[in-house]
């Protein structure tokens, strides 16, 4: 075999791979956002806020108003709290706590996941969040993204480890 043909080989396998990889990614997010979805149904109103020391991730620390909308969240430890995110407008996180569910009100079923941000947002945006939070000039936190050990809308919070990272230990 001649290092032409090998190289060519090489590429016609890279590139099949990549084709694959990329036809599958919109797939298996979805699939991510439905499970997402499915686990944290909610759209709940601030009653109360959050204890004085709680985990919390705000944009500001004065983020959270009773009378917001929070959109339910992977719980940030496990702590029988219910952890909700606040939205803006364009579907970005401003707080993201955890509440008792005596400080909420349950208004209603998700529409969609605050999750999803199919690369297609960019040629078509979709409407805005429905049940936003009162106060959208007060800064975010980017969009929704998953947890990841202890790096929580961008920032590392100590102290955490988030449930889903617990369940992939290193020992297995």
């Amino acid at each position: 075999m001649t290092d032409a043909t090998l190289y060519t080989l090489v590429g016609l396998v890279s590139g099949g791979i990549a084709t694959l990889a990329y036809g599958l990614g919109p797939r298996w997010e979805r699939a991510r956002d439905k499970k997402l979805l499915k686990a944290y149904p909610g759209i709940w109103r601030i009653a109360s806020k959050p204890e004085e020391g709680g985990l919390a991730v705000e944009a500001r620390a004065d983020a959270i108003t009773v009378g917001d909308y929070g959109w339910e969240a992977e719980p940030l430890v496990d702590d029988n709290l219910l952890y909700l995110q606040g939205l803006t407008p364009d579907w970005k996180v401003v707080w993201y706590a955890g509440f008792r569910k005596d400080q909420l009100e349950h208004i209603t079923i998700k529409p969609a996941s605050q999750y999803y941000r199919h690369p297609y947002w960019v040629n078509s945006p979709p409407s805005d969040c429905p049940y936003p939070v009162h106060q959208t000039h007060i800064g975010d936190l980017g969009y929704a993204v998953e947890l990841e050990h202890n790096w929580v809308q961008g920032r590392t919070v100590n102290g955490i480890i988030p449930v889903r990272s617990r369940r992939r230990s290193p020992s297995g």
